[in-house]
């Protein structure tokens, strides 16, 4: 993802590339003070990064409010271990729980499907 390279994060729970990635979205207007607002409230993102789903956290402060596509995008930079889960969330709130939801699978329809061969 998008960070700037050479960066050290001034704050122990967020590696140097995460940190490259949070001064890279602070070069847009949508995300201007991010960094400056991590540095300043280091505890509230603390336990919000350390979160075990984060996902489903609330961001800190008037982060919460951005638009879901936004808190992606900060969440890629924070914690890309979880976008996976993040994008899932993203989907069912933008397109419905059908795009995320598993179907059964019909084992003996395709072991007939299979037998025709």
């Amino acid at each position: 993802f998008p960070a700037q390279p050479n960066v050290t994060s001034p704050v122990d729970f967020l590696s140097n590339q995460s940190w490259g990635g949070i001064k890279a979205l602070v070069a847009m207007d949508e995300f201007r003070n991010l960094d400056r607002d991590i540095e300043g409230s280091a505890k509230r993102w603390k336990k919000f990064v350390e979160s075990e789903c984060p996902e489903t956290e609330k961001f800190p402060q008037e982060w919460k409010n951005k638009s879901s596509l936004q808190k992606l995008c900060m969440m890629r930079a924070l914690r890309p271990d979880r976008m996976v889960y993040a994008v899932r969330i993203f989907v069912e709130e933008k397109l419905g729980a059908k795009y995320v939801e598993s179907r059964p699978i019909e084992f003996a329809k395709s072991y007939e499907e299979i037998g025709r061969a």
